[in-house]
């Protein structure tokens, strides 16, 4: 192999290096998305529990309004572009369910995607190896 195509190959595995960097980057997001989901479907569990009682409803990461949960039989959910809609605590783990299923599908895809660029990478090195 002579010097340009050994240039060459050497930007190809860089090149891919930094695809699987963001790649994994995405994967580490969706973890952290089907974790927070995980929490929310527990604290819906858990919510029938504070009927009546005052709790912390946040403003903001910073702010907190302190309030009485009047009804647990139904939340608020964001589901998208702004709108936000009523739905029962059972209807929502469903909407969870199927949030969840849509990170955990994409994150298969990008764990394949990884791996088509660990094996690309391989071949490279073996190729430059001879």
């Amino acid at each position: 192999m002579d010097q340009k195509e050994l240039e060459k190959r050497i930007l190809e595995i860089r090149i891919l290096e930094q695809q699987a960097k963001q790649f994994e980057e995405q994967v580490i997001l969706i973890d952290q998305n089907i974790a927070q989901i995980a929490r929310i479907q527990d604290d819906l569990d858990d919510i029938k529990d504070i009927k009546d009682k005052k709790i912390l409803a946040p403003l903001s990461r910073e702010v907190y309004l302190e309030t009485k949960a009047e009804s647990t039989k139904t939340v608020l959910v964001n589901v998208g572009a702004g709108v936000v809609v009523r739905k029962t605590t059972d209807e929502t783990k469903k909407y969870m369910d199927k949030q969840k299923k849509m990170f955990s599908d994409a994150r298969g895809k990008l764990s394949g995607e990884i791996s088509k660029i660990v094996g690309r990478m391989n071949e490279i090195e073996q190729e430059i190896r001879g």
